[in-house]
């Protein structure tokens, strides 16, 4: 369903499928960009063949990647596709991962004017060659001579990480690169959505999160802390006994409004306590949050 025509528009029954892409090319990004946040987590010596599993896709020919040291403070992996330079962020692994997730402080963030930023991640951000991925984007276009896209992707922590990378990068490159981010359960990054509207970036940012999945909604009633970009919520559905994975776009009013349930019961996520609870305890937390689960969905729609 996704093949030859990449950059034709969705056909009506994708369209409808798939409200939030405009391409199948764009369709196809995301599944491959799902797929390497999945595989940024494994083990450095067995991400070759993982990257040789995913290339049985016949829209995706990795050509070359590398990676950042394993006990660097972000975990970084450039994938090369043609023109394409996929960079995957690897996501909430330790207790101190969580840790940064957890310590809400809003602060001013200087390299994006007039913006606030979760303390926890600027300080993550700030640990992460972002400057690279310029530098390897130039390398690349220099080599296919055509415009190159550079494509973040990130689960969790990761997700929140690459937006704030994408912001530094569309601030200074967006005139030479073609720049998109998806991100997949992650929470919310800071006040950023005034600034990326006022550049007219929201298209550049897809946002996808499961229904049940409590990280997207840990920071949602902390002041000044809002979505950003296309918000995609997934989940699963039965029509006439048949399973399926229903994609709605939804507006950040609508997000706000969403009533986050686990095993029955409603939680309390804006208590910090309860949300040390969901890490640690929660079903959902293992079960929904997880990258696993993400990518399950994807691949049972695309099977």
């Amino acid at each position: 369903r996704m093949g030859s025509s990449a950059s034709q528009p969705l056909s009506g029954d994708l369209q409808k499928q798939f409200p939030s892409f405009e391409s199948a090319e764009q369709l196809q990004e995301f599944f491959v960009s799902c797929e390497l946040a999945r595989i940024v987590y494994y083990d450095h010596r067995d991400i070759p063949k993982k990257l040789e599993e995913a290339s049985h896709h016949p829209w995706f020919t990795p050509q070359s990647y590398q990676s950042t040291l394993a006990n660097a403070p972000q975990k970084l992996m450039f994938v090369r596709d043609k023109h394409k330079l996929y960079v995957v962020l690897c996501g909430t692994q330790s207790w101190n991962d969580w840790a940064v997730d957890l310590a809400v402080t809003l602060k001013p963030f200087p390299l994006l004017p007039g913006t606030l930023v979760h303390h926890g991640f600027s300080s993550r951000f700030l640990k992460t060659p972002w400057r690279a991925i310029a530098a390897a984007a130039a390398k690349l276009q220099s080599e296919v001579k055509q415009k190159v896209k550079i494509i973040l992707c990130g689960h969790s922590l990761a997700g929140a990480i690459a937006q704030i990378i994408s912001c530094c990068l569309l601030l200074h490159y967006k005139s030479k690169y073609d720049i998109h981010t998806y991100t997949f359960g992650q929470p919310l990054v800071g006040e950023l959505s005034q600034f990326i509207a006022q550049n007219e970036w929201e298209n550049n940012f897809h946002s996808f999160y499961h229904v049940r999945d409590p990280i997207p909604f840990i920071f949602r009633d902390v002041p000044r802390m809002a979505p950003i970009g296309t918000l995609v919520m997934l989940s699963e559905k039965v029509q006439n006994d048949v399973n399926y994975v229903d994609f709605s776009v939804v507006t950040p009013e609508l997000f706000r409004r969403h009533q986050w349930r686990t095993e029955g019961t409603t939680l309390d996520i804006r208590n910090i306590r309860n949300v040390g609870k969901i890490v640690q305890e929660s079903v959902a937390m293992k079960k929904f949050h997880s990258i696993d689960n993400y990518y399950q969905m994807l691949t049972d729609i695309f099977r």
